[in-house]
């Protein structure tokens, strides 16, 4: 019994165009679908490819191809221009989806356990303050790829990588031992001032960072725990919140500590790929696409003492060892020293980099976020005022539940409104953030998918049981068909999300499905619906809910019973 109910129409579908291939002499190989639009079937064989060898053009080889034949699973197998288009049959494909859903229960969309094992990196961000929205992107994105992979099979570790040897570390520890801010230090050193104190502090946060580097037990020791009470204060209980927290947190000073710094800088130095610079070591990314004076990926001073790339490079040959495959989430500054990475790795002979997902920067109406002009907006206020709000619109909807339970409901639907409305947009896009948008609870949104999954659950509590001997072959309505067909899909988009790091993907899957469900109820009505065709919609129902509950809990929101 399979996972996922398209297995065999595909294989149907990759049957009939193997034979069909075979009778145009053409080696079928792996067959490769497309997704056609809406209303032009299930699957497509585009036939571009073909038109050299066959020497015709692509839309007579689908004319050609499309009358090889049809299966049980296959309704019918057309030509559209230069595609043949599959259709399955409506009761095999209805049957063998809603036996799918119904028995995989919430776990519906998983795969089987593969082995492989996953390590993903993300927030990283550097523990000096709170997290603004534009860094709220990272662990958005990065939790929710890792439920997709989870469920894609894979065995996930969450990492957040701690920077507690950089500047930024170093400026707050200073910060700490003379009573004063992080802006207070960060001003010191930033700006252009020549004063004695400007000029003492300087020296002060060098003599931090260099010490550090050399590997000071005592001054690492200090750093950490200036580290770990900023997580603890700033950073770590949003993530919690969001319910975005890594499994792992891993300083960037181990590296340092157990002298893995050291053997990658010398095995970089005896690869022969690198350059100095007055004692300082350097790859010259110039060859690999990367021009200008970021060309050269800096990994130590001319002293000897390292650089955050060397640290890093550690970091990932140590990540090798822990897994089978590496993927970071960083932002799209970050793109020439992940490449340095990357050629680094290579230096080293390490076999395996990272698989890398950049995100673009998140900006306000008024322009890019900027701590020190005063615009940014942070995560956790941003969760909080979504929260706020949603307690106003679940105390004019539901004033007969008590205080508490609307306090529950509203804090599921607050958290759920800003991951989903950060995660739906792809990550490569530009963000432009917008509270109206943020926090709107209508539409493309969280609270719709929320509700839609309530829905489910207030038809089947007022219906009872569910007839366990349902005939699916009544489900024939347009609406309940598109609505299998989409439920259907899931265990495939679980799939391609993992494996092409596409977890937006995910969010507009469960807004279709939401909307979907909802025509579904609005066309066909479920609970005075005569004979054996309320049993059969009660099956499409359950199936739903179960659907939408599994499409929630890869996104981390809460799917409610009541809204």
């Amino acid at each position: 019994m399979t996972h996922d109910p398209l297995i065999q129409f595909r294989s149907a579908a990759e049957r009939v165009m193997a034979q069909a291939l075979g009778k145009l002499g053409v080696e079928s190989g792996q067959i490769a679908f497309d997704d056609p639009p809406e209303g032009m079937g299930d699957l497509a064989f585009p036939c571009f490819a073909l038109s050299k060898s066959l020497r015709r053009g692509p839309a007579q080889i689908a004319q050609e191809l499309a009358a090889a034949g049809k299966t049980p699973e296959i309704a019918s197998v057309k030509a559209a221009g230069p595609y043949v288009n599959f259709t399955f049959d409506d009761k095999l494909l209805t049957k063998a989806t809603l036996e799918a859903v119904l028995r995989n229960g919430a776990a519906y969309g998983s795969h089987p356990r593969s082995g492989k094992r996953v390590l993903l990196e993300h927030t990283s961000a550097n523990p000096t303050d709170r997290l603004h929205v534009g860094r709220g992107r990272n662990p958005i994105i990065g939790d929710t790829l890792a439920r997709a992979l989870r469920m894609s099979g894979c065995d996930v570790d969450t990492q957040y990588y701690l920077d507690d040897m950089g500047r930024q570390a170093a400026m707050r520890l200073m910060a700490e031992r003379h009573g004063k801010t992080y802006q207070w230090a960060a001003g010191l050193v930033e700006a252009e001032r020549q004063d004695p104190e400007a000029v003492e502090r300087r020296a002060e946060l060098d003599a931090i960072v260099k010490g550090a580097e050399r590997g000071d037990t005592a001054l690492i020791a200090e750093l950490q725990a200036i580290c770990k009470k900023v997580m603890e204060e700033n950073i770590s209980p949003v993530l919690r919140l969001i319910s975005a927290e890594p499994d792992t947190y891993v300083s960037e000073s181990k590296f340092v500590v157990d002298g893995s710094v050291g053997r990658a800088v010398d095995g970089l130095r005896a690869s022969g790929k690198c350059g100095e610079d007055d004692g300082a070591l350097f790859i010259d990314l110039a060859p690999f696409g990367v021009s200008g004076r970021t060309s050269r990926f800096f990994l130590t001073r001319g002293d000897g003492t390292s650089l955050y790339p060397a640290r890093d490079v550690a970091y990932h040959v140590w990540k090798n060892g822990q897994c089978d495959r590496a993927i970071n989430i960083l932002g799209e500054d970050h793109k020439t020293e992940s490449r340095g990475v990357e050629v680094a790795l290579r230096a080293l002979g390490q076999e395996n980099v990272p698989d890398v997902l950049f995100y673009s920067f998140v900006s306000l109406p008024e322009g890019k976020m900027s701590a020190r002009k005063g615009r940014v907006v942070y995560l956790d206020d941003l969760v909080e005022e979504a929260i706020d709000l949603a307690k106003e619109e679940v105390a004019k909807r539901r004033p007969e539940l008590g205080e508490e339970r609307r306090a529950d409901i509203a804090k599921a639907v607050g958290v759920a409104a800003v991951r989903y409305n950060i995660v739906r947009t792809q990550p490569e896009k530009q963000m432009v953030f917008k509270w109206e948008e943020a926090l709107n609870f209508e539409g493309n949104s969280a609270p719709f998918i929320q509700y839609a999954h309530a829905r489910a659950c207030s038809i089947l509590a007022k219906a009872g049981n569910i007839p366990s001997n349902y005939n699916p072959s009544l489900l024939a309505h347009e609406m309940e068909l598109r609505l299998v067909r989409r439920l259907a899909a899931f265990p495939s988009l679980i799939a391609k999300c993992a494996r092409d790091m596409t977890p937006h993907l995910l969010a507009s899957y469960a807004f279709l499905l939401a909307s979907d469900f909802n025509q579904f109820y609005r066309d066909c009505p479920v609970l005075v619906a005569e004979g054996d065709a309320r049993g059969a919609r009660l099956a499409l129902v359950q199936a739903s809910r179960l659907a939408l509950r599994s499409a929630l809990n890869v996104l981390a929101i809460e799917p409610l019973e009541e809204m």
